[in-house]
């Protein structure tokens, strides 16, 4: 016994305290209160499911697309939400957001070789990148899956095995929880084109891009894969065996994606969303990314420094790395949320090259002394200090009620909403996108709002009817007419409302700092 608890007293080295600081640090920066735009309208969604015990086919909680077919894609996420809700409030929700981020990042060090100090240092500049995009919606499901498929698919091409069937279920799995099953696909498309790529290059005796040593280290001889069809020929080569085997992967996963309340539509489904016209125009998490503004700075740095490694590195460049690392660069540039999944499938990249760049500095590193024995009181006081730190922050900030009512009605119109269900006016009822969400965890089932965050269901044709009345365009008191509007809830310094307050049609109900409320005279 006196054995074990030496073992443990020495096992918590420099190097296992340094990743312990690193996943306790990222814990804390993915401890935020629930107070996400989109969040309310997942939870009532999975309230609905779980109440109804049935997923809706159409939707049941806008007047502007009541009873249209609508793709509930995040369904089996929406029901997890609101059970963590019902378990455990808006505390339980941002401590299983924590703990989601640290199990995405942790699948993300797991998949990166390298010097231990660089692999430290390329997740943590990647969970800097990504957390801009942190918050209680389906999408860190995706976030989640993304660094899943990723790491099977590299450690596949790394070593072989079987864990690639595990991608089959893990895309059916993710159909159910959020769309962008798309970002796997393409992760194993690009494993795919590089296999055949780097067998096409070795065959011509160009395989090397650069440098003399490849990342992915062949099998020994014995266990090489041959597919030869006479004794004497020929087999396949290690690389033309795992293309095929990728691809044959790839085509099970997309049957496993039908395999959700949608059936087959569901692989169309990502097509159609990024069809709608408006979302680059008006939806910010859709629109490239804004370098002026100090959140996507660490994204900058992530790519430069890959950027760096890949060009210095003295490693050969896999064709499949080189893909998934252009392909994934021009969806963050082109869409801000697309940066998180840039930030998973970048950062294997980063450590490997940045390690082979690195070396002479790291080996006189690696020389010091983890200090043993006499260093252990330190590491684990250092330890416990830190999970304290973190556990403080929880306390302080997302698990206690007072601060987390403090940043919900600092951001969203909660007293607006206690006066709209305590007085009952009428409706129709017009409200700000960013509010739709809330005001339907709120409002409904008295009322239904006119828009959301479900911006796949009210498509170009309403979000432009939208702008047109918050912009106050020609023609906005006809669309809010034809709609048969009679209620107004907007921000209070929004032009809408600066205008209503002068409409002599228009009668205020409630104002505050944030919200102000408007109802139809006569209505």
């Amino acid at each position: 016994m006196a054995g074990g608890w030496r073992a443990l007293w020495t096992w918590l080295d420099a190097k296992r305290l340094l990743v312990w600081v690193l996943f306790a640090g990222i814990f804390a920066m993915a401890l935020r209160p629930a107070a996400d735009w989109d969040m309310w309208w997942h939870l009532r969604s999975g309230a609905a499911i779980v109440q109804a015990r049935s997923i809706p086919l159409t939707d049941p909680f806008s007047h502007t697309r009541f009873g249209h077919p609508w793709v509930d894609q995040s369904w089996l996420a929406q029901v997890g939400l609101y059970g963590v809700y019902r378990l455990g409030g808006f505390g339980g929700l941002a401590l299983g957001l924590a703990f989601a981020v640290v199990a995405t990042f942790a699948l993300v060090f797991w998949a990166s070789s390298g010097h231990l100090y660089v692999r430290v240092a390329g997740v943590l500049l990647a969970a800097l990148a990504s957390a801009v995009f942190w918050s209680v919606r389906p999408q860190m499901a995706s976030l989640f899956l993304a660094a899943a498929v990723g790491a099977l698919v590299r450690r596949y091409r790394q070593r072989g095995g079987r864990a690639l069937w595990l991608l089959p279920p893990l895309f059916a799995l993710w159909a159910n929880l959020h769309a962008a099953w798309m970002a796997g696909l393409l992760l194993l498309a690009c494993g795919v084109v590089g296999e055949v790529a780097n067998a096409l290059a070795s065959s011509g005796r160009s395989g090397s891009l650069s440098g003399r040593t490849s990342p992915f280290p062949q099998p020994p001889a014995a266990a090489t894969p041959s597919l030869s069809a006479e004794p004497g020929e020929r087999g396949l080569g290690v690389s033309e065996v795992r293309a095929g085997a990728l691809a044959l992967a790839g085509l099970l996963s997309v049957a496993a994606i039908s395999l959700n309340p949608q059936g087959p539509r569901m692989l169309l489904y990502p097509f159609q969303t990024v069809g709608i016209g408006v979302l680059q125009q008006f939806i910010q998490e859709w629109a490239s990314p804004d370098f002026h503004r100090l959140q996507f700075h660490p994204f900058l740095w992530l790519w430069l420094a890959t950027v760096w490694a890949l060009a210095c590195s003295p490693l050969e460049k896999d064709w499949g790395d080189l893909l998934a690392f252009a392909l994934f660069s021009a969806m963050a540039f082109t869409a801000g949320r697309n940066v998180a999944l840039f930030a998973v499938v970048a950062t294997p990249l980063l450590t490997a090259h940045g390690t082979a760049v690195l070396e002479p500095a790291l080996r006189r590193l690696t020389g010091a002394s983890s200090g043993g024995t006499r260093l252990a009181p330190v590491n684990w006081g250092i330890a416990v200090l830190v999970a304290l730190a973190v556990a403080a922050r929880a306390w302080a900030g997302p698990l206690n009620p007072l601060a987390v009512a403090q940043e919900q009605g600092a951001r969203f119109p909660v007293q607006a909403a206690e006066a709209i269900l305590r007085e009952r006016p009428p409706g129709p009822l017009f409200n700000s996108y960013n509010w739709g969400g809330y005001l339907l965890w709120r409002l409904y089932p008295a009322y239904q709002v006119y828009v959301d965050g479900r911006t796949d269901l009210y498509g170009d044709e309403v979000l432009r009817e939208y702008l047109q009345v918050v912009r106050l365009e020609p023609g906005w008191e006809e669309a809010l007419a034809r709609r048969g509007i009679r209620l107004v809830v907007v921000e209070a310094g929004e032009p809408l409302a600066n205008r209503l307050r002068a409409d002599p049609d228009w009668e205020p109900f409630y104002a505050d700092g944030l919200a102000a409320v408007f109802v139809r005279r006569g209505g």
